[in-house]
């Protein structure tokens, strides 16, 4: 993943605009926009142009607006000659990336404003003439935009969900009254309801996908979705708001239309004051607005100190778009993407869905090829780098493998009064104590499960042959009788290892798994959670279980770096390639770590190593995947 980082600010009357990339790191002198009060002006009054227009015009008529807006934000940014070629650069090492099979690989624009003014600015809506298309419509560019903050205070923020376990509680609002305006109350203007049943249909298909140990819903629809309950259900514990409605201009400012609680059902106006008094004080972490031109709303949201991110909409929301986009949007925040993954899923969604049709909007046709969406998703986060689900992994050197003087503690610990038998402790002794040097790196902190493994099948143009019991039914896979929430297996090895790539990852090598399940900086220890094996912390044969169960069962068995499901369940493959000694044909093998459910409680010591065949589909065989940090 690329960043480029711009910090727009005036100063002594000129706007100035800072690049820096990678983070921390300034690119070139400071630059000096040429972006006069008279220019400003007239590029806000064309944003308003496009938003109020782009309901009742056909799109031939909007492009060469949009498209001279996006020329002159692109050239706001990229003005200076070296930062267009450092934009230039960081996306061919994007499109390199890509095609090498890191198909997330993305370049992510950080646009920092610390004026107001200029955050409400289209910058979505950047085109770039070389490319001759909108960033907007890029499956990788990723636009983010960040309060006025410095960029130490940037960095000083929690990343969203790296310390987030399942489920990921959700709290939505499905807001469906018909409108009135209420700008003259002589004169009642409906307009047309939200239909919900889209919605309905939506969540309880992602109810029946992930299942209750992955996303749990707090549903507020029709009639329920009333100011008095929002606000008592925000003093409740929950991740995530997401807001599907309408959004109105009401006595000059934005606000969110609830029901007023009756069977009318004509709207109340939910102030963003209001509604920002709710957040500060809630749990909520990632507020999502799918609703009509909710800019100006999360523009006002991020700025709330404990929020990772908000995401609001420039431009109107289709009903035609709209569950799609929230549909991939909610799978992928399920799946642990990161930030700029979701947020591409559900525009690549929309894409999808508009193609190359004509689409009717009262009187007017509409072609939608090379266009920006309706909805263009405006990210509001203190940095475009959440990586979810990873842990951090610091480099230097660490003890593993086992140590004489460890035999004879684990011969008291499994019951072998008279010491091992010789065949184990001749098995054990093949990974002798010894030193070992790794690089930072962050590594899953949990095995990649079924429904992760079925994100990549469906978002992925991977050749891989699905494990069993993943069904192809037209775009989409189902799990015949797998749970969601279970660490995937029947993957071979390069199955693995393409999911890694996919992810901008890799496969662990069989020292790097070890130094994560058991070391610190300053203890090596026997099992991830202490030196004593405790059957109640992990799944051997022992337990019976017969299946690989949920990798979210165990977690007082996590180690020093809140790493969970290390020993049992299932193995996990390595990038090692297996330590020939006697028979040369086995060297393409691959090692594997951890132990699983068929595994006597001995064998998921993190220090022994298996070989396993990397083109066989074992049934207690899965992967996790590690990223090299710089």
């Amino acid at each position: 993943m690329s960043v480029i980082h711009f910090i727009i600010e005036d100063q002594n009357e000129q706007v100035v605009c800072r690049v820096e990339s990678p983070p921390g790191t300034q690119i070139g002198e400071s630059s000096t926009i040429s972006l006069s009060s008279e220019e400003f002006e007239d590029l806000d009054n064309q944003r308003w142009f496009i938003a109020t227009e782009i309901c009742h015009t056909h799109w031939q008529n909007l492009r060469d607006p949009c498209e001279k807006i996006g020329r002159r934000l692109f050239k706001t940014l990229m003005y200076p000659a070296h930062v267009e070629s450092l934009y230039r650069n960081e996306l061919e090492k994007v499109k390199t990336a890509r095609q090498a099979g890191n198909y997330s690989a993305t370049l992510n624009l950080w646009i920092s404003c610390k004026q107001n003014k200029y955050q409400a600015l289209p910058w979505e809506l950047m085109f770039d003439p070389e490319g001759d298309a909108f960033l907007s419509m890029s499956e990788h560019i990723c636009i983010f935009r960040s309060p006025g903050n410095s960029q130490y205070d940037l960095y000083q923020k929690t990343v969203f969900i790296s310390d987030w376990r399942p489920p990921l509680r959700l709290l939505v609002m499905i807001a469906t009254p018909q409108l009135i305006s209420w700008s003259d109350s002589n004169h009642r203007e409906f307009v047309h309801r939200i239909e919900v049943h889209e919605y309905i249909k939506l969540f309880e298909q992602i109810r029946k996908d992930c299942g209750e140990e992955l996303v749990s819903c707090k549903h507020l629809v029709g009639i329920d979705a009333t100011y008095e309950n929002l606000e008592k259900e925000l003093r409740g514990q929950y991740d995530v708001f997401y807001f599907v409605g309408h959004s109105a201009a009401y006595e000059g400012e934005t606000v969110l239309v609830l029901e007023d609680g009756t069977p009318n059902r004509i709207g109340r106006p939910l102030n963003m004051i209001v509604l920002q008094d709710w957040l500060q004080t809630s749990s909520v972490r990632l507020v999502i607005l799918s609703s009509c031109n909710s800019f100006a709303a999360a523009t006002a949201f991020s700025r709330i100190g404990h929020l990772e991110g908000v995401i609001g909409m420039q431009m109107d929301m289709p009903m035609l778009t709209a569950p799609s986009f929230d549909k991939a949007v909610i799978n992928a925040l399920i799946t642990w993407c990161p930030t700029h993954e979701y947020m591409i899923q559900g525009r690549k969604q929309v894409k999808k869905i508009l193609g190359d049709t004509e689409l009717r909007n009262d009187d007017s046709q509409w072609r939608v090829t090379g266009r920006p969406h309706w909805a263009i998703p405006i990210i509001y986060t203190p940095s475009p780098e959440w990586q979810h689900g990873f842990c951090t992994i610091s480099s230097g050197e660490f003890e593993i493998g086992i140590k004489d003087g460890d035999l004879h503690f684990l011969s008291q610990q499994f019951g072998y009064s008279n010491g091992l038998p010789d065949y184990l402790r001749e098995y054990l002794l093949k990974f002798p104590h010894r030193k070992t040097e790794i690089s930072n790196l962050q590594i899953s902190r949990w095995p990649v499960t079924n429904h992760q493994y079925r994100f990549f099948l469906e978002n992925s143009p991977s050749d891989i042959e699905p494990p069993p019991g993943f069904e192809k039914q037209a775009d989409r896979y189902t799990l015949n009788g797998l749970k969601p929430s279970a660490p995937v297996v029947g993957v071979t090895w390069e199955g693995a290892n393409r999911y890694c790539r996919w992810m901008g990852g890799r496969l662990p090598t069989a020292d790097e798994w070890e130094v994560a399940a058991r070391c610190s900086k300053d203890e090596t220890r026997l099992f991830p959670w202490g030196n004593e094996f405790d059957p109640r912390l992990c799944s051997t044969v022992d337990n019976k279980t017969k299946r690989p169960e949920s990798v979210f069962n165990r977690k007082n068995g996590a180690n020093f770096h809140n790493i969970e499901d290390l020993c049992g369940n299932v193995f996990e493959w390595t990038a090692s390639p297996f330590d020939v000694t006697t028979d040369k044909s086995l060297s393409y093998w691959r090692m594997v770590v951890g132990g699983s459910w068929k595994s006597p409680p001995i064998l998921t010591l993190p220090a022994i190593r298996c070989p396993r065949d990397p083109s066989v589909r074992y049934r207690d065989v899965g992967f996790r995947c590690v990223k090299t940090m710089m």
